[in-house]
């Protein structure tokens, strides 16, 4: 059964068709390195095994993932800066308030211009008694 073939002729482009038809091989590896054996071992060894911690730390981790780790940690910092309060060696919300006024200014909000709050306070962290 030559399904696959069908399937191919079926949902593909014309385009895609020529490109696939006209792929050549690529070679992985250089096949006219004239080196012995142990020229080969010594290369490996100089090339591959010398390698300090930092540089298959780098070959490992993506630098996406340690620039988003980064900005994460900047951004959970500020957070916990700004919205809590360091108190017997925890972090807890602040007193939190309401708006005093509910008017959707975009430009406070892309500024980071706070609104006013009311006086009173919602809700506060409560008090533990040992």
């Amino acid at each position: 059964l030559n399904v696959d073939k069908m399937i191919f002729e079926r949902l593909t482009s014309q385009l895609t068709t020529h490109i696939l038809t006209h792929l050549q091989a690529l070679d992985l590896y250089e096949d006219d390195l004239e080196e012995t054996d142990e020229q080969a071992l010594a290369r490996y060894e100089k090339q591959e095994m010398n390698m300090g911690c930092l540089s298959i730390l780098w070959k490992i981790m993506p630098l996406q993932l340690i620039v988003l780790s980064g900005t994460l940690f900047l951004f959970l910092t500020d957070y916990y800066l700004t919205n809590c309060e360091l108190r017997d060696g925890s972090w807890v919300s602040k007193a939190m308030h309401l708006p005093s006024e509910v008017d959707g200014n975009l430009f406070r909000f892309m500024f980071g211009i706070e609104a006013s709050q009311q006086p009173d306070a919602f809700w506060t962290m409560p008090e533990v008694s040992s």
